[in-house]
């Protein structure tokens, strides 16, 4: 199952009441083997109905963007507004 579908599933399962969110966000920690940390099963779990929206919107501003600095394009105007540009211009280091 892909790492979305489990955000979807643990977080509606939270919603529900069915499950514990400590306990949710412990489950979805391991079952994304070392994609999330437990911070960040936690906050996806509490924005699991807007996550899939947001990474199709990711991934088709990183798609527009790099299509277009490959045929010598300006990054394009909707992306600049979705701040995906801002966040390419600026590229954080994480030290460990």
């Amino acid at each position: 199952m892909a790492l979305i579908d489990d955000i979807e599933f643990y977080g509606s399962r939270v919603d529900a009441g069915d499950l514990s969110r400590a306990k949710t966000a412990q489950l979805l920690a391991a079952a994304s083997s070392g994609g999330l940390t437990l911070l960040g099963a936690e906050q996806a779990i509490d924005d699991w109905k807007d996550t899939r929206a947001r990474l199709e919107g990711l991934f088709a501003d990183t798609v527009d963007t790099l299509r277009a600095l490959e045929n010598g394009r300006p990054v394009p105007e909707h992306v600049q507004r979705n701040g995906l540009a801002r966040v390419l211009r600026s590229p954080r280091r994480l030290d460990p």
